[in-house]
């Protein structure tokens, strides 16, 4: 629980051991995946 996750699924991304962004479950559709992806990509 130390990352602060309550439901699943959550698509979390890290940089430097910090978290700068997630998707959950409710927003998650293929768009916005690919979208976060090639932010931090």
């Amino acid at each position: 629980m130390a990352q602060g996750i309550l439901g699943l699924p959550v698509i979390a991304i890290y940089k430097d051991g910090e978290k700068v962004d997630e998707v959950v479950k409710e927003d998650a559709t293929k768009e916005s995946v690919e979208e976060m992806i090639k932010k931090y990509y």
